[in-house]
């Protein structure tokens, strides 16, 4: 069977159609990832990889000669499992590296096998069901639902952990809407109805960050759309133009930000984030190129030190996923992670430019999204690392020579 192939990349021939088997294996690959990676009430982590395992596996068999494996990813999947060897706890390292391998093997398999039209109805409709279940239990079951802590009192977790895990689900759901092809009437009542049961979703979760993704990921399938519009003359004059601004904000992004909080009367230390990301910059300087091993952060004794001295406890995480990885795996850790992410990224405005349609931007957003998503969570081995590679192994199969969108 023929395929498809990237520098780092190789995905099915869209000329070879899938067959029913195929098709589902997949579907249910893009449904359970989004019930079960995120931390449902329901599952334990070992079941929720138990489950994506699974499914990968059903995915190997039904494709074996064209699955892609980790792609891109495979970089930081090997780092991740050499750093067993000066970690404090090797089983952690290994572990997590396993668990990495796992997710984004799924969803490269996702991308891979299904076309991008079809991709967006899976990961809307599925986000929409679990939004609308959440919201439903707040009203049935709001002990299962609300959130009763101290530091999140009153809001929706829905199904879930937390409410962050649940607008991060939200935001995928809605980012997929947005760029979801909707040519009938009655397609856009549903996006109608699903974009009602988003917001009411993340008003009641009171997610800043996941209210900042929606609204970047808004503004950029604006300019995407206008710049799809321009002549070849206007969109290079336009990029031109428009590049120093850009840079300027990028850079002053954190700032903006900060200050952005400040006005809406928000914690500035975003619940306490800065410091965790103090205590993981410090334990970073005792082992700089390498880090402290994948899966360490909550085990390592210096880190632990650390925390314990600045504010008195342990965190499982970073709350920041470039940090965490900073501090896990080093700068060699830093360096092939950006080194992934502009490899995708350079995929991904290649697939809007070679077909120049508004759903081929779908990559880009989920670029955006699983950026900004890191910069205030870790989610390197959750659902934002799924969609990633899902967008990763699409954006290919969209630039390739027979683009296959519906």
């Amino acid at each position: 069977m023929t395929v498809l192939a990237s520098p780092y990349l190789r995905v099915r021939d869209p000329r070879v159609a899938p067959t029913s088997f195929q098709i589902g294996t997949h579907s249910a690959i893009v449904v359970a990832a989004l019930f079960v990676l995120q931390f449902p009430q329901f599952l334990t982590g070992n079941q929720s990889m138990m489950i994506m395992g699974a499914l990968l596996a059903l995915s190997l068999l039904s494709w074996p000669r064209t699955h892609p494996l980790m792609g891109p990813f495979i970089g930081l999947v090997v780092l991740a499992a050499f750093s067993s060897l000066w970690s404090e706890h090797p089983s952690s390292a290994l572990t997590g590296a396993l668990q990495f391998a796992i997710v984004a093997s799924s969803g490269i398999a996702v991308g891979a096998a299904l076309n991008l039209n079809r991709i967006l109805q899976i990961t809307s409709r599925t986000a929409g069901a679990i939004a609308l279940l959440s919201l439903v239990l707040a009203q049935v079951a709001p002990h299962i639902a609300i959130h009763s802590g101290p530091a999140y009192s009153g809001t929706l977790q829905g199904i879930f952990i937390s409410k962050n895990s649940l607008a991060i689900v939200v935001i995928f759901g809605a980012v997929s809407t947005l760029f979801l092809r909707w040519p009938r009437t009655r397609d856009k009542w549903e996006f109608t109805l699903l974009w009602a049961v988003f917001l009411i979703t993340l008003v009641q979760t009171d997610s800043a960050t996941a209210d900042l993704i929606l609204a970047v990921v808004v503004v950029l399938r604006i300019c995407l759309a206008g710049w799809l519009k321009m002549s070849g003359t206007v969109r290079a004059a336009t990029v031109a133009l428009l590049l120093v601004p850009v840079i300027v904000i990028a850079l002053s992004s954190w700032a903006i930000y900060t200050g952005t909080l400040g006005l809406l009367g928000r914690d500035t230390t975003l619940t306490g984030r800065t410091d965790i990301w103090e205590a993981a910059v410090l334990a970073w300087q005792t082992r700089p190129w390498l880090g402290v091993g994948w899966g360490s952060f909550s085990s390592d004794s210096t880190l632990a030190a650390i925390q314990e001295g600045l504010y008195g406890w342990v965190r499982d995480h970073a709350h920041n996923g470039f940090i965490q990885v900073l501090t896990e795996l080093g700068l060699v850790g830093i360096i092939v992670l950006a080194w992934t992410l502009l490899l995708i990224l350079a995929r991904s405005l290649r697939a809007i430019s070679h077909t120049r349609t508004l759903i081929a931007g779908w990559p880009i957003a989920v670029f955006a999204t699983f950026v900004m998503h890191n910069a205030a969570e870790q989610s390197m081995r959750l659902l934002p690392l799924f969609m990633l590679a899902v967008a990763a192994a699409a954006a290919v199969r969209v630039s390739g020579p027979q683009p296959n969108i519906e």
